[in-house]
């Protein structure tokens, strides 16, 4: 236990430390380039290869959880991170914003606040984006769970989550049709999202469907994604655009802190099967308030 405890202190260190600065490196070097118009084509592109990664890796480690045990598996899981580490010194230096080097840190966060309270297409943009992504990513931690019910091996859950990482692969390619109506398109997503999720309750005993609404709506919600940090980025001046960005990763994480607990109850009071039907209800109730937010504003 205390093995995974920290384990998992230690992700989170690297989640907070990552939060934020991967956007803002990616969207101020192509500033610097004068080719931040790529930025829309390539950070879906660049999401798309993460998850291709992510795909393989899934399919490769239900075979190995399978054949060769946990503990060869995390073990093996553990040459991507020093992959990652030594690519990661190859990476050219970011951009410097010196205008905000003689600004005190806490008073860079206010003022970073205040810029993205002030712009309400920068924090209904925020919201959106952490109710959506928050709600979702809680979900994703008991998809396992809801695929144990169909008493099927590890290799086949293997399977089914590199299916659903693949779409958020193939979302990645196709986010930048959507670029040209981001909200709209978003709304539509997002929703269309929530009903896939919930209808996957009503067929729970077709397993093959319920893998393929899974998968719908999973691309949907990875559509959804790419489109709100791609609106997001072109709001946020360079000078503020690291801090907001992981604001934005605070609020989404104690989002997502919450919502879990939320899930955990309804799997403990009714059952896994239930947790698709709740997820998805919310997320198109969420996907409706949006709707009628951003219509007024």
């Amino acid at each position: 236990f205390w093995g995974f405890a920290l384990g998992f202190v230690l992700w989170g260190i690297e989640g907070s430390l990552q939060s934020g600065t991967l956007e803002a490196y990616v969207y101020d070097t192509y500033t610097k380039l004068g080719m931040s118009q790529n930025y829309d084509k390539s950070w879906g592109i660049l999401r798309g290869f993460e998850h291709l990664a992510v795909t393989l890796s899934l399919l490769l480690g239900g075979l190995s959880s399978d054949f060769l045990g946990y503990n060869s598996t995390l073990l093996l899981s553990m040459g991507s991170l020093l992959i990652s580490f030594l690519f990661a010194l190859l990476l050219p230096q970011a951009h410097k914003q010196n205008s905000t080097g003689e600004i005190k840190f806490f008073d860079h966060i206010s003022t970073a606040v205040r810029m993205g309270y002030k712009d309400t297409r920068v924090y209904t943009a925020i919201l959106f984006a952490v109710c959506i992504s928050g709600i979702f990513g809680s979900f994703d931690e008991f998809i396992v769970l809801v695929l144990e019910t169909y008493s099927i091996s590890h290799t086949l859950i293997g399977g089914v989550l590199a299916t659903i990482f693949g779409s958020f692969a193939i979302a990645g390619f196709t986010s930048r049709y959507f670029t040209k109506h981001i909200i709209p398109s978003s709304i539509v997503l997002s929703f269309l999202g929530g009903i896939f999720i919930a209808s996957t309750t009503v067929t729970s005993s077709n397993p093959i469907l319920s893998v393929l609404f899974f998968t719908f709506g999973a691309f949907c919600i990875a559509n959804f994604e790419i489109l709100l940090e791609i609106r997001l980025q072109k709001l946020i001046p360079s000078k503020h655009r690291a801090t907001i960005t992981s604001l934005k990763s605070l609020l989404l994480e104690l989002m997502v802190l919450f919502i879990t607990l939320l899930l955990g109850f309804v799997a403990t009071t009714y059952s896994y099967s239930a947790v698709p039907l709740a997820t998805g209800i919310v997320l198109s109730l969420t996907s409706i308030l949006f709707m009628l937010t951003s219509k007024k504003s």
